[in-house]
Protein backbone atom coordinates (compact mmCIF):
# COMPACT_ATOMS: atom_id res chain seq x y z
CA UNK A 1 0.00 0.00 0.00
CA UNK A 2 2.81 2.44 0.90
CA UNK A 3 4.65 2.01 -2.79
CA UNK A 4 0.38 2.58 -4.33
CA UNK A 5 0.65 6.01 -2.06
CA UNK A 6 3.94 6.65 -3.09
CA UNK A 7 3.70 5.86 -6.83
CA UNK A 8 0.69 8.42 -6.89
CA UNK A 9 1.96 11.56 -4.07
CA UNK A 10 5.21 11.21 -7.26
CA UNK A 11 2.83 11.17 -10.24
CA UNK A 12 4.56 7.90 -11.62
CA UNK A 13 3.86 4.94 -13.43
CA UNK A 14 3.68 1.63 -12.19
CA UNK A 15 6.88 1.10 -14.13
CA UNK A 16 8.35 4.18 -13.30
CA UNK A 17 7.25 3.36 -9.20
CA UNK A 18 9.67 0.18 -9.65
CA UNK A 19 12.25 1.65 -10.95
CA UNK A 20 12.61 4.01 -8.73
CA UNK A 21 12.45 1.55 -5.62
CA UNK A 22 14.58 -0.38 -7.67
CA UNK A 23 17.78 2.26 -7.34
CA UNK A 24 16.66 3.32 -3.56
CA UNK A 25 18.64 0.64 -1.22
CA UNK A 26 17.22 3.32 1.64
CA UNK A 27 14.06 3.50 0.75
CA UNK A 28 14.19 -0.84 0.17
CA UNK A 29 15.38 -0.67 3.63
CA UNK A 30 12.66 1.64 4.94
CA UNK A 31 9.73 -0.79 2.90
CA UNK A 32 11.38 -3.52 4.29
CA UNK A 33 12.11 -5.67 1.36
CA UNK A 34 14.86 -7.25 -0.65
CA UNK A 35 13.87 -6.02 -4.16
CA UNK A 36 11.32 -3.95 -5.89
CA UNK A 37 7.71 -6.04 -6.73
CA UNK A 38 7.39 -5.97 -10.26
CA UNK A 39 4.91 -4.01 -11.42
CA UNK A 40 1.91 -6.06 -12.44
CA UNK A 41 1.95 -7.62 -8.81
CA UNK A 42 1.61 -3.31 -8.03
CA UNK A 43 -1.12 -3.19 -10.48
CA UNK A 44 -2.78 -6.17 -9.58
CA UNK A 45 -2.66 -5.22 -5.97
CA UNK A 46 -4.67 -1.85 -6.44
CA UNK A 47 -7.22 -3.39 -8.64
CA UNK A 48 -7.81 -6.25 -6.07
CA UNK A 49 -7.70 -3.37 -3.09
CA UNK A 50 -10.54 -1.54 -5.47
CA UNK A 51 -12.60 -4.27 -5.73
CA UNK A 52 -12.61 -5.11 -1.91
CA UNK A 53 -12.98 -2.75 -0.39
CA UNK A 54 -15.60 -1.55 -2.52
CA UNK A 55 -17.28 -4.85 -1.41
CA UNK A 56 -16.91 -4.30 2.12
CA UNK A 57 -18.15 -0.62 1.96
CA UNK A 58 -21.17 -1.89 0.09
CA UNK A 59 -21.72 -4.52 2.84
CA UNK A 60 -21.41 -1.83 5.74
CA UNK A 61 -24.55 0.44 3.59
CA UNK A 62 -26.29 -2.48 3.14
CA UNK A 63 -26.40 -3.67 6.85
CA UNK A 64 -26.54 -0.29 8.15
CA UNK A 65 -29.33 0.60 6.17
CA UNK A 66 -30.64 -2.66 7.04
CA UNK A 67 -31.36 -3.63 3.38
CA UNK A 68 -32.38 -7.07 3.09
CA UNK A 69 -30.44 -9.03 -0.05
CA UNK A 70 -32.55 -11.28 -2.16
Amino acid sequence: MTIIALKTYLNLTYRQIVEFISFSDRLQKYLKIKRAPDYSTLQKFFKRMLNDMFERITKQIIAHLKIQQN
